[in-house]
């Protein structure tokens, strides 16, 4: 939804936005690559929307909303799914050993966006 195609924007490069020069989405690329992955891993675009000061995570810690509770919210609105139990008692158990529960929760979003089955199934 830019105005301008030539805004430059190396998130949406990176993840195959073509060049406007056709109306064909055809030339779209869904070709994997080292820079993909290493936007998802460090960059700072998605840092930023996970730490956002006015995002879901900052309401939820803001509404001191029980641990549990936050790992659902958070399988839900990655993967929309409900964790298995498994993953809840993992989750719940790394965020217990964390200084921060806005940190932690930060830490397991990120973490959740950089599975496989974010990146290839959403």
């Amino acid at each position: 939804m830019l105005p301008d195609s030539n805004f430059p924007k190396e998130f949406l490069d990176a993840f195959g936005r073509p060049r406007r020069v056709v109306t064909c989405e055809c030339k779209r690329s869904d070709t994997p690559s080292m820079t993909q992955a290493l936007l998802m891993i460090s960059g700072g675009l998605l840092n930023r929307k996970v730490a956002y000061s006015n995002g879901r995570i900052a309401k939820l810690v803001k509404a001191n909303t029980p641990a549990d509770q936050v790992v659902d919210e958070l399988f839900l609105c990655s993967l929309s799914r409900m964790p298995t139990t498994e993953e809840k008692q993992a989750a719940l158990a790394e965020i217990a050993t964390a200084s921060s529960p806005q940190e932690s929760y930060e830490d397991f979003l990120w973490t959740l966006l950089n599975t496989r089955e974010f990146q290839f199934n959403h």
